[in-house]
């Protein structure tokens, strides 16, 4: 006779992540990856946003200011076309300024006419007047300074219209800027800042 055992119930399978527990970390590491991805992504996405509205608020402002430009420009409009009229005149001559060693990066360029004894002057780089200060424009006759305006603006570029010269007659040999009190001087009192011959 065959003896008989009792029935043993079938092994318990163990589930797959119990049997490779090394998968679930795995899992959550990438989880993590990915998590960090899209949150990076989405943060792009907010700062590209924010770049274009800034770049459409920066475009709308340039368009504004070239319009008020293009309507400052029909305002003056008519000393625009006297200026022109001038510089292309016959016996306009063009006189360059260069800054001095303390003020190497100013220039100046005048366009003279002695025949009509009128001129404009044109700076660059000029540093703002000390307060109670003018910038003072002196045409010189034979070692004669002649007042040919005072100007105080203080732009990277700026231009007047010079003064008329008393003694019209008597060529004009340099011209050359000057640092005076406010209202101007009769003669230079203050530092050089620009010079330039006349051709």
């Amino acid at each position: 006779i065959t003896p008989r055992f009792p029935f043993a119930p079938p092994a318990k399978r163990k589930s797959f992540l119990v049997r490779f527990p090394w998968l679930m970390a795995t899992g959550w590491v990438l989880a993590g990856i990915f998590g960090a991805i899209l949150f990076r992504n989405i943060n792009a996405d907010w700062e590209a946003e924010s770049r274009q509205d800034a770049e459409i608020a920066s475009l709308r402002l340039t368009l504004a200011e070239k319009e008020e430009a293009i309507l400052s420009m029909q305002t003056s409009l008519s000393e625009k076309e006297e200026a022109l009229a001038l510089i292309e005149a016959r016996r306009t001559v063009a006189v360059v300024l260069m800054g001095e060693p303390h003020l190497p990066h100013g220039r100046g360029k005048i366009f003279w006419n002695p025949e009509k004894n009128a001129g404009l002057f044109f700076a660059f780089d000029l540093p703002l007047p000390q307060e109670g200060k003018v910038y003072q424009l002196w045409a010189i006759q034979k070692g004669v300074f002649v007042d040919a305006g005072v100007f105080s603006f203080s732009m990277e570029t700026g231009s007047f219209k010079i003064k008329p010269i008393p003694n019209s007659a008597e060529a004009v040999l340099f011209f050359t800027v000057t640092v005076e009190p406010a209202g101007g001087s009769s003669q230079p009192t203050g530092d050089v800042l620009l010079k330039g011959a006349v051709s």
